[in-house]
């Protein structure tokens, strides 16, 4: 299957052209998800993003604030059980973007239960690096995501047994990127 990744340049008055980045990683999946209360968010970088002289578009990098005694939740997991969704709503309210996050967590175990008592009923800011290297926020200091999580320990012993935990955000603009090129816990500041 051919396909042709795109990148966006700014051009003088206001115009922007679309090249094909060959160049450029497309791989599927999510390989990271943090997870942080809204109300742990005591500064969050406004989102920006502009085209710098050389019409390369730049993206925000500010840090993320939380208050001292903030619980951040890390989950790391191979590429092919996690990923990210992102789709145009429009109804009779208007027009939105409905984003989901849904990760595969093999086996029944202990810290799962607790993940899942521990979230229960709460919403959290999201922070997701995808296989490219690139990292999303959903969410942001006044509004978070509700993750829920299934199990299923099947019947039989050649059966996958685990976890489905998904969750989703209704927005009215896309999920934004975030500027990160090292590991996104080095980007949020307690």
């Amino acid at each position: 299957m051919a396909f042709e990744l795109t990148i966006f340049k700014a051009l003088p008055d206001n115009l922007a052209v679309v090249d094909a980045g060959f160049d450029q990683l497309n791989q599927g999946g999510l390989n990271e998800l943090l997870m942080i209360l809204p109300e742990n968010i005591t500064a969050f970088p406004s989102y920006n993003p502009n085209w710098d002289d050389t019409g390369k578009f730049q993206l925000p990098n500010t840090n993320i604030t939380l208050a001292a005694d903030s619980e951040i939740y890390r989950i790391r997991f191979s590429p092919e059980t996690g990923g990210f969704t992102e789709n145009n709503r429009n109804d009779n309210r208007g027009y939105w973007f409905e984003s989901g996050i849904k990760i595969d967590i093999p086996k029944d175990r202990p810290e799962v239960t607790f993940l899942k008592y521990k979230m229960r009923g709460r919403r959290y800011v999201a922070l997701i690096r995808d296989n490219n290297g690139l990292v999303k926020v959903v969410g942001d200091a006044s509004k978070g995501m509700q993750f829920n999580f299934q199990l299923d320990t099947k019947t039989g012993r050649g059966d996958y047994n685990g976890h489905t935990m998904s969750g989703k955000l209704n927005t009215l603009r896309p999920i934004p990127f975030w500027a990160i090129t090292g590991a996104i816990t080095d980007s949020i500041t307690i």
